[in-house]
């Protein structure tokens, strides 16, 4: 399956970065009450000639490393990620948009 993305990517996506996901999670309790909830987490995003994104990873970047260089690169991905607007998925879930657009 990863090869497949791979193949993908290098189709459609030009380049990518890491970017700050707003996910607001909804549905309810075992007791029937709903919940709204909201976090952020920590993507990379890949992104069409255009510049318009389309791929994210599922789930945020893992902070784990093996040796302090890969540190170093992650700590500088999470910086430049802190640098752009925060995206969030649009309402029917399948694109993303800047914080706020919906």
């Amino acid at each position: 399956m990863e090869k497949e993305y791979e193949e993908l990517f290098e189709k459609l996506a030009d380049y990518w970065n890491t970017r700050i996901i707003k996910h607001n999670i909804k549905g309810f309790y075992n007791n029937g009450e709903e919940y709204n909830e909201t976090y952020y987490g920590i993507h990379e995003v890949y992104y069409d000639k255009q510049g318009k994104p389309i791929m994210w990873t599922e789930r945020p970047i893992r902070l784990t490393f093996q040796e302090k260089e890969e540190f170093e690169i992650l700590l500088k991905q999470i910086l430049d990620a802190n640098d752009r607007p925060v995206l969030e998925l649009d309402e029917e879930n399948n694109k993303l948009i800047e914080e706020g657009e919906k």
